[in-house]
């Protein structure tokens, strides 16, 4: 895949020069460079499996900010199919989603302090988008999510701005070194999906009418819930820090 470079201007409250960056896929070559990067980034400890797996696996959308030949940031994200959304956020695109409903989920998306005035953050993550958005994946992606820590204002505002939703706060969902961490499940609908119906929507719908049916489908979907949450099993996946 070609690099693409990006001229990136200074912030205005920013006494840095103007940067030249450059995007482009990871290779196995980062491995060493995306580990220290990670440490400076995330909380978190990674496997070498993981390493290896996001630098060399094609199933994994990755692209590096490169900085006069040194990573500067990078991103992560994985194309899932419905099913595999973890027990934890339930809903995220409905429960009654087709079978070519997929996301993505978003690992991992940092920059180095230094450089994060920018735009970089806001390149890498329209880099996802635009990934999510094109021509393969338009009438399959509903949504693109991630976690993010509960007390993570900095990230929780940067989402936010950009579009993203808070969809679930999960209690204790991190285990740092530092103790357990609350996290929050953040998403953003594209390709014209919509958030799913909230349980205040349902009944809202069904006491908008006497028609039996509408009773017939509030109980559907409840109970339908109830069931997926009984038989899912948590998706087993490393924890990212965002």
């Amino acid at each position: 895949m070609a690099t693409l470079v990006y001229p990136l201007e200074p912030d205005t409250n920013s006494q840095s020069c103007a940067l030249d960056i450059s995007f482009r896929a990871l290779c196995s070559s980062d491995v060493p460079e995306v580990k220290q990067l990670c440490s400076q980034l995330f909380p978190i400890s990674y496997t070498e499996q993981w390493f290896n797996d996001i630098c060399s696996c094609e199933k994994y959308f990755s692209r590096a900010a490169v900085y006069q030949g040194r990573l500067i940031g990078m991103v992560v994200a994985e194309v899932r199919h419905n099913s595999r959304i973890g027990m934890e956020d339930d809903g995220l695109v409905g429960f009654w989603p087709s079978d070519s409903t997929h996301v993505i989920y978003i690992l991992s998306l940092g920059v180095l302090l230094p450089y994060r005035r920018h735009s970089l953050g806001s390149l890498l993550l329209e880099e996802v988008k635009q990934y999510g958005t094109s021509v393969e994946y338009r009438n399959k992606v509903h949504a693109i999510y991630l976690h993010a820590l509960a007390s993570n204002s900095g990230a929780l505002s940067f989402y936010s701005q950009r579009g993203f939703h808070h969809f679930n706060f999960l209690p204790l969902y991190y285990s740092l070194e530092s103790g357990p961490e609350d996290g929050v499940t953040l998403v953003m609908y594209i390709n014209g999906a919509q958030p799913p119906w909230t349980f205040k929507d349902i009944m809202t719908y069904a006491r908008s009418s006497c028609n039996p049916q509408n009773w017939f489908y509030v109980l559907k979907q409840i109970f339908h819930n109830a069931f997926m949450r009984i038989v899912r099993r948590p998706h087993l996946d490393s924890r990212h820090i965002l």
